[in-house]
């Protein structure tokens, strides 16, 4: 029995797929908070809720529509394309211009390179002619929709590695989540012991010149009447205190909020597709309109925190 059992952790840590999902709830856990690794068995408490969450990562990586295009000699003509950037120069700044130099970039069947194409979407109102039938109106309302603070990451051989990256990046954003919460608390720990430390002292002054005063005779309503606000002060911060105590106290406490995290991932972090029909101007049109050509993309959002808007892409180096 203990050899077939010290046979399987054999295998498990000879296993690619089990060294990878290991090595991903380290990542998650350095992200999160390295102190989870002082909690007792967080490996194994980590191991469903990381595969539940990768899993709808993926599920949402597969939303992502593309991959696009983008070519100099296609740009003009390309109505999935065009749409997405004020300018062919612009589209040109990006792929030139990205944080990955030419060597760096990796490239699969016949040189081409897959990447995510982030943007954010900003609409605006315009008053512009607009022709209905053989009808020209002037100066009528419309909407305007613009994409800017375009961004290319996973840049990959390929769709398959691209999507792989964006799914590990969608668990980042989830630890870093988780993070940020835990920092919060600690933050807050720590300014309120320094708090509770600085009106202990000034306690002890006003009691000791309380003290003082009477030894005199001489009693200082002013100073009472501080010492009473010191004190009020005082408890409501060693009552906050312990409140946060019970949120984050021990590693524990930190794993059970990242695993609190990734169990809601669907709710934190979302994706659905959004079609903007959309004329040479980039203007709103109607479904209607023949002059207009839909543009599909992703659009995340972080807990309302973030938004973002995705499409997988394609290029060649000499673009």
């Amino acid at each position: 029995m203990f050899k077939s059992l010290l046979s399987l952790f054999r295998s498990d840590n000879n296993n690619p797929e089990a060294r990878a999902a290991s090595a991903r709830i380290d990542r998650l856990v350095d992200i999160a908070d390295p102190a989870i690794r002082q909690a007792r068995r967080f490996h194994s408490a980590l191991v469903d809720p990381v595969e539940a969450a990768a899993s709808y990562c993926n599920s949402m990586t597969e939303q992502i529509p593309g991959p696009l295009v983008l070519d100099r000699n296609t740009y003009y003509n390309d109505p999935s394309v065009k749409p997405l950037f004020a300018s062919y120069d612009e589209m040109q700044l990006l792929l030139h211009h990205h944080q990955n130099t030419k060597a760096d970039l990796p490239t699969g069947e016949n040189g081409k390179a897959v990447a995510l194409l982030t943007m954010i979407q900003e609409e605006k109102t315009i008053f512009a002619p607009r022709q209905t039938g053989d009808l020209i109106e002037k100066d009528v309302m419309q909407k305007s929709v613009n994409f800017s603070d375009h961004r290319l990451v996973a840049v990959s051989d390929s769709l398959a590695d691209a999507k792989g990256w964006v799914t590990d990046r969608g668990l980042d954003v989830l630890a870093t989540y988780a993070m940020e919460h835990i920092t919060q608390l600690k933050t807050k720990k720590a300014e309120l012991r320094e708090k509770i430390a600085y009106l202990r002292g000034a306690s002890t002054i006003v009691s000791g010149k309380i003290r003082a005063h009477g030894g005199f005779g001489v009693p200082d309503p002013a100073l009472e009447e501080k010492l009473d606000t010191i004190r009020t002060t005082l408890a409501s911060a060693e009552k906050e205190l312990a409140e946060t105590n019970e949120l984050l106290s021990y590693p524990d406490d930190s794993l059970k909020y990242l695993i609190r995290v990734l169990q809601t991932a669907a709710d934190l972090l979302t994706v659905d597709h959004r079609t903007f029909r959309l004329d040479w101007k980039n203007v709103v049109v109607d479904d209607s309109d023949e002059t207009g050509k839909d543009t599909i993309l992703a659009k995340f959002s972080l807990s309302d925190e973030l938004t973002r808007y995705a499409v997988f892409v394609t290029f060649t180096l000499d673009t």
